[in-house]
This record gives C-alpha cells, sequence and structure tokens, in this order.
C-alpha cells in the first residue's frame, strides 16, 4: 500500500511524532511518501529517515484547482490513499484526490474552517473534543484517532546520573522539586496562570513555615516572553524562575523535573507536551479543557484544573508537590500514555486506511 502525506509546510513544531509515525507505517509494509513545500527543513528530516520526499509549492492554496503541479506530483506519485496534514493540504489534496479517484483523509489537530475539509471523503480527529467539534459543524465522516509516539523514547533512564547532572548544570540542588513547563509563549497558552499560582505556592510555604525548595522551569519562547519576565519580577519570584528558551529536545528537561504543567486558557486540540510528559513518567497538572481529558484521569495519573483559574492551580500545585505518591501516580500516566503508542496509532491508522480504500466507489 502507497500512502501519500501531504503537509503544506516546510517546518513543524510536532515533526518527531510525525516521524515516527512514519517509521511505524514503515514496520507494517506502509510505502509512504511525503509531498510538502520547499524552504524548511522537513523534507531533509524525512529524507533522513529513508521516506522518499517531494517538494513543492502551492501557489494558490485558496484555489487548488489552480495548484496544477500539487494535482500532477499526486497522480504521478499514484497512492492508494492521501492523508493531509493542515487545512490548506485538505483543501488542495481533497480536490485533486476527487479528481484523480483516490480516497482522501483529512487530519484535524485545530479547531480549522469547516469549508477546507469539503472534498476529503474522511476527518481524522487528534482528540475527543475536535470529533465532537468536526461533528457538530458538518463535516464528512469523523474518525478520532489521537496522535501517537514512540513512549520508550521518552521513558526516563534507570540510572539517576544523568538527571542529577543536568540539575548541577543548571544549579538546583538535589533537595529542590522542579516543576516544568513548555510551550509558545502565546497569551492562550496560561503560562501567566501558572506564574501567579506558582508565585501563591511560593507563598503559602513560606507562611506555613515549610522549608520547602521548589523551582520553576518555563522553557519555550514566543511574543509573550518579555511579559512572563516582568510579572516573574513583580510577583518577587525571579530567583525561583528559569528561563532555558526553547528546547528541541524536552526529555533532559523532562528527566530532572518531578512535576509538569500543561495550563492552557483555551482547550487545547490535543497536547502533545503532556503526553510526552507523561510517557517520560511525569505527575502532570492541566485544565480541563480539550486533548488533555482524554489523558488524564483526575486523581489517579494526574490533576484536571479549570481553565484559567489560578487558585485551583495553585491548589492542584501545593498537592502534588507535598503528595508522598507521586511515584505511582508517574507510573499509571507512564500506563496510560502507553495507549497512545504510535505502534497502537500505526495499527489504527492501517486499518482505517485498508477500510477506506476497500469501500472506495471505483
Amino acid at each position: 500500500m502507497k500512502v501519500l502525506h501531504y503537509v503544506n509546510e516546510s517546518v513543524l513544531s510536532w515533526s518527531v511524532p510525525f516521524l515516527q509515525l512514519l517509521r511505524a507505517l514503515e514496520d507494517k509494509s506502509i510505502n509512504n511518501v511525503v509531498l510538502c513545500s520547499p524552504g524548511g527543513r522537513l523534507s531533509n528530516e524525512v529524507e533522513k529517515i529513508g521516506v522518499e520526499c517531494v517538494v513543492a509549492k502551492a501557489l494558490f492554496p485558496w484555489c487548488p484547482r489552480l495548484c496544477k503541479k500539487i494535482g500532477k506530483i499526486i497522480g504521478d506519485v499514484q497512492p492508494d490513499i492521501i492523508v493531509t496534514r493542515l487545512s490548506s493540504a485538505a483543501l488542495i489534496g481533497g480536490y485533486w484526490g476527487k479528481r484523480l479517484g483516490i480516497p482522501v483523509i483529512g487530519a484535524l489537530d485545530k479547531f480549522s474552517k469547516p469549508r477546507y475539509y469539503r472534498h476529503v471523503q474522511t476527518v481524522l480527529a487528534v482528540s475527543s473534543l475536535l470529533a465532537s467539534f468536526a461533528k457538530n459543524a458538518g463535516m464528512p465522516d469523523v474518525v478520532a484517532i489521537p496522535n501517537g509516539i514512540e513512549t520508550n523514547f521518552y521513558r526516563p533512564p534507570e540510572s539517576h546520573e544523568a538527571k542529577n547532572r543536568l540539575r548541577e548544570q543548571w544549579s538546583v540542588g538535589s533537595d529542590e522539586r522542579i516543576v516544568l513547563a513548555a510551550g509558545r509563549f502565546v497569551e492562550w497558552k496560561g503560562f501567566d496562570v501558572l506564574l501567579n499560582a506558582f508565585a501563591n505556592v511560593h507563598r503559602r510555604f513560606l507562611s506555613s513555615g515549610k522549608d520547602f525548595p521548589v523551582r520553576l522551569f518555563l522553557a519555550g519562547d514566543g511574543e509573550e516572553k518579555d511579559n512572563y519576565r516582568n510579572l516573574v519580577k513583580s510577583l518577587g519570584i525571579e530567583n525561583l524562575v528559569i528561563f532555558p528558551g526553547f528546547v528541541r529536545d524536552i526529555r533532559p528537561f523532562l528527566q530532572m523535573s518531578d512535576i509538569f504543567v500543561l495550563p492552557s486558557k483555551e482547550p487545547e486540540p490535543f497536547g502533545l507536551v503532556l503526553l510526552e510528559a507523561m510517557a517520560a513518567g511525569k505527575p502532570s497538572i492541566a485544565t480541563s479543557c480539550g486533548g488533555p481529558q482524554d489523558m488524564i484521569e483526575h486523581g489517579r495519573n494526574g490533576w484536571l484544573v479549570p481553565c484559567n483559574e489560578k487558585d485551583a492551580l495553585a491548589d492542584a500545585l501545593s498537592e502534588a508537590l507535598l503528595s508522598s505518591d507521586l511515584l505511582s501516580i508517574g507510573e499509571r500516566a507512564m500506563s496510560k500514555a502507553s495507549e497512545f503508542d504510535v505502534t497502537r496509532v500505526a495499527e489504527r491508522l492501517l486499518c482505517l486506511f485498508e477500510n477506506m480504500i476497500l469501500n472506495y466507489p471505483k
């Protein structure tokens, strides 16, 4: 079976799980071909893992019939099925798939406008929230299959040497707890809520006389960076918050941290970084809207809190920091993450591919 993955982009923030999925599909005898835009590192990343990659720019993405170069490439590749990533790819790939008699799946990983998916046969929603959104929007044949990751890739090492070495590198004592959060520094990600909650927790510990050293690592970059740094100063927690900047590989920071927080103010379409943290065995706190609800069972493998409520987040953070059950919670988080392993996701996708090809009208 030949599958064409059309990504109308040249750089992906989620390239690691995308490449992991390609490898998992190859293991199931899928012949993958990737079609992406020029100018970025995605094509090189795809070719490095031995997958054929074709590069082409869609000159008129709003008018798919004028994107004849894309149509010609699809015709030349002759895939059995097309999987699109990003809404413009769904519009263009769906149009040319219909013209050429090839079934098309449009992956939905954000709250896109339904018109982009009008030509695809199946919408592949990566979370139950997005599946409900797509169905309510009248999108065609919605199937929910989550994003997957190689869970072993994030599994913590048995030795504590690497963890201790990293803590030394960042001048963090062995007796200090580390809270980690990571993502784009944009307003809806809610890192300002986390900073306020963290300052609240610090004040609680001080007022109760608890000698409980804790640091917050806030990894990422973006338009809100200066605002977050100023907020840290105004809250008086400069010596407790570390900004390591954008990190391409989150694993070292997961290894040395004790708790992970995803404080989004708005529904997360999926929450990939949360899944990575859980795969690394980290007890996690997330807001109870969107993708995290598919992963966290409140009180069992993590904590869910209402969106944009700093006091509720502070309560959960205090509970987690003082919990004597963190190890067990982390183990249950790791077990839950295994349900999202890319091998399982690839199996579900293969069944979907076979069913669509079998039932596609000739």
